[in-house]
């Protein structure tokens, strides 16, 4: 029997001015963004995502000029992934002409270090312009991760988007959001109560409870049986709002991965850290 598979993703979600000013964000992304090259450099995680935007990059290197050549480095091995956007615009407020500038500026800023990230990474906007899926195929990205602005699904999590003119891409819709930080809470913790939390949280991502087994349909906050019937993988952020990296998240992982063992050899379950583009393809 094929294992199913708890996909992580690490990531921090960025907004460059809320209920902070600007310079005071700027300050706890250099913060962010030492910790995360140090994580990366020592192996403790094997790969980080910038919130799909490249203007996060610009912030750090603009108060922090010797983390260009760190980051640099890390971005060039395919650790720290940066782009294809600019800054996750709200398409409700700009021209189809903006969205297109958005992403040539992003892809051009992080390819002078390496790859950009070919995701169309959009979890945190309030509304989707029908274009979209247009707009990404013409910068040869051929996917899109979703949440905000998503109706209400009877299937998922994974549908075809589909633009007026034709262009299709596939679309991956969070579950519930990217907010998770699971991870974070157990840093710290006992390995026994992180490896039960761990278990017991990730497991929900497929429909199941702690013991491996199915939970009844109308136990599942909205998220129908055919949402988790569609694939054998689940999709998992694994951060939030300006926050740090986890701390040693290998170490976070074994634990996740210990409780999945103690599950019955029928309902076996995979975990792993994983490329967002990778995954997508």
């Amino acid at each position: 029997m094929e294992k199913r598979r708890i996909c992580l993703y690490t990531q921090t979600h960025w907004d460059r001015e809320w209920y902070w000013e600007f310079e005071k964000y700027r300050c706890q992304l250099g913060s962010v963004a030492r910790q995360l090259a140090a994580e990366l450099e020592e192996g403790a995680m094997p790969v980080f995502h910038l919130d799909g935007q490249s203007c996060a990059l610009e912030d750090i290197i603009a108060i922090q000029p010797d983390m260009e050549k760190r980051l640099g480095k890390l971005i060039s091995r395919g650790k720290l992934r940066v782009g294809p956007w600019y800054v996750l615009a709200d398409q409700m407020l700009v021209s189809g002409e903006s969205l297109v500038r958005n992403l040539e500026r992003g892809i051009k800023i992080a390819s002078r270090y390496g790859d950009p990230l070919a995701v169309g990474y959009l979890p945190d906007t309030f509304g989707h312009t029908q274009d979209m899926p247009r707009i990404l195929k013409g910068f040869g990205i051929d996917n899109a991760v979703v949440w905000r602005g998503v109706p209400e699904l009877d299937q998922g999590p994974a549908f075809l988007w589909r633009s007026p003119d034709g262009s299709e891409v596939l679309a991956y819709l969070l579950p519930d959001g990217y907010y998770q930080t699971a991870f974070h809470e157990a840093e710290g913790k006992e390995p026994a109560e992180s490896r039960a939390m761990l278990g017991e949280y990730l497991l929900s991502f497929l429909g199941l409870d702690k013991e491996g087994s199915q939970i009844d349909e109308l136990e599942l906050n909205g998220r129908g049986r055919s949402y988790f019937e569609q694939g054998k993988s689940a999709l998992v952020p694994v951060g939030g709002d300006h926050l740090y990296p986890p701390v040693k998240l290998r170490s976070l992982v074994k634990r996740a991965r210990e409780a999945m063992a103690a599950l019955p050899d029928d309902q076996k379950v995979d975990v792993e850290v994983v490329d967002l583009e990778t995954y997508l393809k």
